[in-house]
C-alpha cells in the first residue's frame, strides 16, 4: 500500500500503484565506516510501472533507471534530525530514540517527471556531510 506522503512527493493519484524497495545497508556494504557496527536504512518509492516487478529486482535502482533512459537530471535533497522510532530501533539494532539523520531525496527525469523518491536513516554521529556551493 502506498504512503500519502510518497504519492504526493511522487505526484501520483491514490490508486497509483508503487514499487517500494528497502533494504538496511552495512558499513561493509559502503566501502566500511569508523564503527565496524554502522548500519542504515535505505528506501526507494517509485510508480510500479516503471519497475513493473520490483520482487524480482536485484541491482542498483540508478543503473537500471538508466538503462531505461530515465536518469535523474534533477534532483532536491533535504536532511533533518530524528529520533529512531521503535521499529528502526529494532532493525538497527540500537534503543529506541536514537539520534538519526533522515536524508530524504527526490529525483526528477529529464521531462520534469518525479522518478524517485528515496529516505535514509543513518546514525547521526556516524553521517558526515559535504557540499561545493557555487
Amino acid at each position: 500500500s502506498s504512503d500519502l506522503e510518497e504519492l504526493f512527493a511522487l505526484g501520483l493519484s491514490p490508486q497509483t500503484p508503487v514499487a517500494r524497495l528497502q533494504w538496511r545497508e552495512t558499513a561493509a556494504a559502503t566501502g566500511g565506516a569508523a564503527d565496524p557496527g554502522w548500519a542504515g536504512l535505505e528506501s526507494r518509492c517509485l510508480a510500479l510501472h516503471l519497475l513493473p516487478r520490483p520482487q524480482q529486482f536485484d541491482g542498483r535502482l540508478e543503473d537500471w533507471l538508466a538503462e531505461q533512459g530515465l536518469s535523474p537530471t534533477r534532483e532536491l535533497q533535504r536532511l533533518r534530525a530524528c529520533n529512531a522510532t521503535p521499529e528502526q530501533a529494532r532493525l538497527l539494532g540500537l534503543a529506541p530514540g536514537v539520534a538519526l539523520l533522515h536524508i530524504t531525496r527526490q529525483s526528477y527525469g529529464p521531462r520534469g517527471q518525479a522518478l524517485v523518491l528515496s529516505q535514509s536513516y543513518r546514525l547521526a554521529d556516524q553521517a558526515g556531510l559535504v557540499m561545493e556551493l557555487r
